[in-house]
């Protein structure tokens, strides 16, 4: 990620980040009419995964950025501890599916990864968390929560007869977040008074 941050000589401070972000996760499911006997033949102590027969792969890429105010405790110390809050926009750059377990369930997989694709482009977060400064090197640990629903289909009314349209998959994306940062590059702009 890429930050700027300005500090007003006090102990507050303002940031203005831009970054990128990757992750993946499974989604299960337990809705194929297959699966109870799938399960009781190749797992009938449940002591596996069912064999990633009941997950599929999601791949995820974000672009982001944030506006964030916080404030110094300790300015004058060698070690200043920190806390901040702000909000986050995320824009989803891709959703694919991962590898799959199977390749034989590719096309099963495909149809389910169709009716999962309903993440909206555009998400509000926000922020708060904890921060610790040495030198020019940053520690933060903060929680993200959405702000506004993040499902394409969030208004959509549940209707048990709804089997693939319209029908919502996301609820809210929470996070905790450990990033360590280091300042390359800083400059003070300083006003002079007659």
């Amino acid at each position: 990620s890429l930050y700027v941050r300005y500090e007003n000589g006090n102990n507050l401070f303002f940031q203005f980040d831009v970054f990128a972000r990757w992750s993946s996760n499974e989604a299960k499911y337990e809705n194929s009419v297959d699966f109870a006997e799938y399960a009781d033949v190749f797992n009938p102590e449940s002591e596996l995964e069912n064999l990633g027969y009941n997950s599929i792969k999601l791949k995820w890429a974000f672009l982001g950025n944030s506006l964030t105010a916080g404030y110094v405790f300790l300015k004058t110390k060698t070690l200043r501890p920190y806390v901040f809050g702000g909000i986050s926009t995320y824009y989803l750059m891709s959703l694919k599916p991962g590898d799959f377990y199977e390749d034989t369930r590719s096309i099963r997989n495909g149809i389910i990864f169709g009716n999962l694709n309903t993440f909206k482009t555009v998400t509000f977060y926000y922020r708060g968390g904890l921060g610790l400064k040495y030198h020019g090197l940053s520690l933060d640990v903060y929680f993200e929560n959405n702000l506004l629903p993040i499902d394409k289909f969030a208004d959509s009314e549940d209707d048990s007869n709804q089997y693939y349209d319209n029908r919502p998959n996301y609820k809210n994306l929470a996070t905790v977040n450990v990033s360590l940062s280091l300042n390359l590059l800083s400059f003070n702009l300083i006003k002079n008074k007659a």
